[in-house]
């Protein structure tokens, strides 16, 4: 597996300047911020069907004037920036939410409402996907010490005693996106330390026998707990 500055050695390589795209040379360090995740901008701004501008100043019927001066004759707004997370289907009051984002313990957890889980709610500087399967395997944890009381000391002591720091020395731009940004160096920390100090499994890429182990130890689990239930037979 390729370590993180690799993968940013390699991003810089394949797209390299971008300010010849006309876009403003970046003013913070890379992984700063989450980014825009798209392999059609670059395309349209070299074709010049898509266009940078800066931050709008003002708005009128027909023309928009940005910060550096510029005024544009505009038809249409969209107002499309998809930041917040919302779980609707909840009542009121059973998920708090700060910077438009739901407040979660480890992405995974949420306080005071047992049995309810999340993936994905977390951005990282990493690969998205392998993070949310890794992180899965808490949910995984938590219903095995629920059904079967397997790990249940160190699944609780997680769940409300550990309270790790995800971003670390990542200098993240104070933005509103930015709240729920983890820190992928200090996210792998945190994921040895669970496997080593809880005795929770985390896959590795490219395991292909990961699951194939959850599945066996999950049938040992359950046929002892068949054969604890069974009555005495004469």
């Amino acid at each position: 597996m390729h370590t993180q500055e690799e993968r940013i050695g390699l991003l810089l390589t394949l797209i390299g300047d971008i300010t010849r795209f006309g876009l403003p040379a970046p003013d913070h360090p890379l992984t700063a911020t989450h980014p825009i995740v798209s392999n059609t901008v670059l395309h349209y701004l070299a074709h010049n069907r898509l266009s940078w501008k800066p931050d709008v100043r003002s708005v009128s019927e027909h023309e928009v004037t940005f910060i550096d001066g510029s005024v544009e004759q505009i038809d249409l707004i969209v107002l499309a920036t998809g930041y917040d997370i919302e779980i609707p289907f909840l009542a009121d009051g059973l998920v708090t939410y700060r910077n438009g984002r739901p407040r979660t313990h480890l992405s995974t957890f949420f306080p005071d409402l047992e049995n309810f889980y999340s993936v994905g709610i977390m951005h990282t500087n990493d690969n998205g996907y392998q993070n949310f399967d890794e992180f899965a395997q808490l949910i995984v944890a938590d219903i095995r010490a629920t059904l079967y009381g397997q790990n249940a000391e160190a699944v609780d002591r997680l769940k409300h005693d550990y309270h790790p720091d995800m971003v670390g020395d990542l200098p993240l731009v104070a933005t509103r996106r930015n709240e729920n940004q983890w820190n992928a160096a200090e996210m792998r920390r945190v994921l040895q330390e669970i496997e080593t100090e809880f005795d929770i499994p985390i896959p590795r890429w490219f395991d292909q026998d990961f699951y194939r182990g959850q599945l066996r130890g999950l049938e040992t689990t359950e046929s002892s707990e068949t054969n604890l239930s069974s009555p005495a037979r004469s």
